[in-house]
This record gives structure tokens, sequence and C-alpha cells, in this order.
């Protein structure tokens, strides 16, 4: 794990497909790898298959990866009736969101808390991992957040706002492939995501 992964991906493949493992920083810790198989783009985004008639306008946009709840997967799925694999897209206009001060950051903590009923802070303290991105009015993604970036959990412990590189470009493979259609639907498996250059 490098500084431009502080996240430790590594990318398996299996006759067959490939996967993100997401190792816990502590094997002792009793938290198990978390194996991505797909990225896939939640039906409760402003944009996707699951907005027919709603194509990407040329908008800004936030966005989160969630790779894990921990320990509040069974309480997002009693309350929010969400069933989150890890690599859960979310992406949502920013001039449509209904942010607070209370929310931590300027987007991603008002996303997860829309989503999900609780703040990344709450998520990462209780086993979780998410990252953040946001996506300009050109359809490129920034991969910079201080609320689910730069986080010291199980999975990753670091000041770095930025995602690392592998996260980057699988992400990046993603938006362009459900911008365009490519994708054909809303998962896109990681071997297609192309992590690795």
């Amino acid at each position: 794990m490098s500084r431009l992964d502080p996240i430790d991906f590594h990318v398996v493949c299996a006759p067959d497909g490939c996967s993100f493992e997401i190792q816990p920083r502590n094997s002792s810790s009793g938290f198990q790898p978390i194996k991505v198989e797909s990225f896939h783009l939640s039906c409760q985004s402003d944009v996707g298959p699951c907005r027919a008639g709603r194509a990407w306008e040329n908008k800004k946009y936030g966005g989160i990866i969630i790779y894990s709840l921990g320990k509040l997967a069974d309480k997002v799925r009693e309350t929010k009736g969400l069933r989150i694999k890890p690599g859960y897209v979310y992406i949502r206009d920013s001039r449509n969101m209904s942010c607070t001060t209370e929310d931590e950051g300027m987007v991603h903590g008002c996303l997860a808390r829309v989503l999900l009923g609780f703040q990344p802070g709450e998520l990462v303290k209780a086993g979780g991992l998410l990252s953040g991105f946001s996506i300009d009015a050109n359809g490129t993604p920034t991969f910079n957040s201080t609320s689910t970036n730069a986080a010291c959990g199980d999975y990753k412990c670091t000041n770095d706002r930025e995602m690392g590189l592998k996260e980057q470009r699988a992400l990046r493979n993603a938006v362009r492939m459900w911008r365009s259609g490519e994708a054909g639907g809303r998962n896109i498996s990681v071997e297609r995501l192309k992590p690795v250059a």
C-alpha cells in the first residue's frame, strides 16, 4: 500500500472473473477482507438506467462509493430498506441535495446521511468504508473528499483527501461507461473497470 493507494486494494483474477479485495489494516481486528466484484449504480441516484428519460446532463454531481457499512449494515437495511453490496455507487445532482450544517463536509456527508441515515464518521467508527468523488459539468470525475477519503478506520488510515490511483481508474471508467450507455445497465464488473493500467 503506497501513499497513492490509501485503501489496500488487491486486484485478484480467477477463471470466473476479477475482483478487488480490500484488506483490513489489522488482521486481528476481526474484520474480514471486502470483496468487490462490481460497481453498482444505485437506483436512488439522479442518473442512470433507473431514471428513464433523465440522461446524464451537463451538471455537477456528487457521489460516494460504499464498500462496507460495517456493524451498521443491518440498521441501514431496517431503516432504509437497502441491501448494499461492496461497490455500491450513489450519485446526486449537487443542486438538488438538502445538506445541513451538521453534515460532515460540503457534499459527501450529506449524501451519506440522505442515503444511509449516517454520517461518514459514524460509518467508519462502525467498521465501514466509503469514498467520495465529484463529477464536473463535462463528465470528468474529481477524487477529493475530506469527510470520506481522509479517514482513519479499520480499512484505511490517511489524511489524504484524494482516492488512490486504482480506485480512481476504476471509477473514471465506470462513469464513462454509465454516461455513454456502454455499461449496458447498472452493474460493471471489476474486470471491465480495468483498475490496473
